[in-house]
């Protein structure tokens, strides 16, 4: 499984606040045993790319 998990820059830009960074929240996904890459979400415009690079299966927001 692969995860893109949003870093905090992209969070603030949302209206999100972050309670773990991206650092610790990234760890914490890498842990997951089904879980073989994790890679930072910086913007909208990427997540479109992301999407056309790993053509997932299953989109979860």
């Amino acid at each position: 499984m692969i995860v893109g998990v949003a870093t905090d820059e992209f969070n603030l830009k949302k209206g999100k606040i972050s309670l773990f960074s991206y650092e610790e929240r990234a760890r914490i996904v890498e842990s997951i045993k089904c879980v073989d890459e994790v890679f930072p979400a910086n913007s909208w415009e990427e997540k479109v790319r992301d999407i056309e690079r790993y053509k997932p299966d299953v989109i979860v927001a």
